[in-house]
């Protein structure tokens, strides 16, 4: 009995020293911000738990979105043992011990495991594929997390095994609203000492922190701690902490550049972004992460209003990484210009956003026989609008073509033929 109670204070002793976004991370997913999208009941994750079916999962997100919360929360809630792997430091021999200790509690207790694996898209295909056979008998269930595009994060394999579940960035109302639990529970007393934690001082909390709920949390905490006895703290006050802070340059400089440096591509002003992309290497940025994001922006932002596009942001990647820096600066420079002077389109993640919602209408509809597989020779006598949509009900429009650059004359050219874009 002493013992319990030595053990339970030293516990509340060291919750109480732990990092304000610590303290803060929910107790169970009803508590869990910014994605309610598949949290909530009529979320993938939402009707999973409801039905107490645990899945093989991976967790694609950015920064702070939720991803390690999200899988200790659905250990709980699906009465399974939680056991956690960072990709960064573990090998295969750790990933054994991990099926070992799994298949020991299913034969003793008929208890099964689920495995959190951090940085998922830092394991290579061997350990990928050691996690293949164990996915498979169900006594291990599987949560990875990656920050990186799924695709190339995860081999097709072990993707095939697992429902790919994508987080949001977390929305500027839900860390306003996560912020405001903080100080009335976490910070209560500290808040208590100051004048007050005014609206602007929020807003500025959550600009800063950049879609990241852990950071926003340790910006307040940071605020709160430090704000003299009696202040009043608001929207300059806080600028003004952070960069006396000199927060690291991943945590708020780097954000801040590498925002400004997208926007001046996306409006259309060369001079700006060549200046925001050269004040990023300057920053130590990792040159990659521009070639990455430009890779991104030819897709997302540009798109077929300017195909030539994405094979220069590609051009600019393997420049980039086989002759570094400072010569890369040439291809980077290149790229950045075009990116930001020609055409733009968002109508491929317009399709995307679009699609996502037909094919959780029609889930299962099958291919139709004008182009089925077994239609021998069909193919090649196709008329020139083929009927590949399933099933028998109206078609949605997915793909809406814009009037930018080459894609207005792609416009033109389905139109023409009853394919859309009028």
């Amino acid at each position: 009995m002493v013992s319990d109670l030595f053990t339970r204070l030293g516990d509340e002793s060291q919750r109480a020293q732990a990092p304000l976004a610590e303290r803060m991370r929910p107790k169970c997913l009803e508590d869990v911000v910014g994605q309610d999208r598949v949290l909530g009941r009529d979320g993938i994750l939402g009707r999973l738990v409801e039905r107490r079916k645990p899945v093989s999962l991976i967790l694609a997100g950015p920064p702070g979105s939720g991803k390690t919360t999200i899988a200790e929360l659905l250990a709980a809630a699906f009465g399974l043992a939680f056991r956690s792997v960072d990709a960064t430091n573990s090998g295969i021999a750790e990933l054994r011990a991990v099926f070992e200790e799994a298949r020991r509690r299913w034969v003793d207790e008929q208890r099964g495991t689920l495995l959190f694996i951090d940085e998922i898209h830092r394991f290579g295909k061997a350990q990928q594929d050691a996690l293949l056979p164990q996915v498979e008998r169900g006594i291990l269930h599987l949560v990875g997390a990656t920050t990186e595009p799924v695709g190339g994060a995860v081999s097709p394999a072990l993707r095939s095994r697992c429902r790919i579940v994508r987080l949001e960035t977390v929305s500027s109302n839900a860390l306003h609203l996560l912020l405001n639990r903080a100080l009335e529970t976490e910070l209560a007393t500290g808040a208590a000492v100051l004048a007050g934690v005014r609206e602007s001082a929020l807003e500025a909390i959550i600009l800063a922190a950049g879609g990241d709920a852990r950071r926003a949390l340790s910006i307040l905490e940071l605020v709160v701690t430090t704000a003299a006895v009696g202040s009043s703290i608001d929207g300059d006050s806080v600028r003004a902490l952070l960069a006396e802070a000199s927060l690291p340059r991943s945590a708020l400089e780097l954000s801040e550049l590498r925002s400004a440096w997208i926007k001046s591509m996306r409006g259309g002003d060369a001079d700006a972004a060549v200046y925001w992309m050269e004040r990023l290497l300057r920053a130590d940025e990792d040159p990659l992460f521009l070639t990455r994001r430009l890779l991104i922006f030819m897709s997302e932002d540009v798109g077929l209003a300017d195909a030539r596009g994405l094979p220069l942001a590609h051009a600019a990647d393997e420049t980039v990484r086989r002759v570094g820096l400072p010569e890369g600066r040439y291809a980077l420079a290149h790229t950045t210009i075009y990116a930001a002077v020609t055409a733009k389109s968002r109508s491929v993640p317009d399709a995307l956003a679009r699609i996502d919602e037909a094919v959780e209408r029609q889930p299962h509809d099958a291919v139709p026989p004008e182009i089925h597989v077994h239609g021998a020779g069909i193919g090649i006598q196709l008329p020139r609008r083929a009927h590949g949509w399933p099933g028998d009900g109206a078609r949605p429009v997915i793909y809406e073509p814009s009037f930018a650059g080459e894609e207005g004359r792609m416009r033109e050219r389905m139109r023409s033929r009853g394919g859309g874009g009028a």
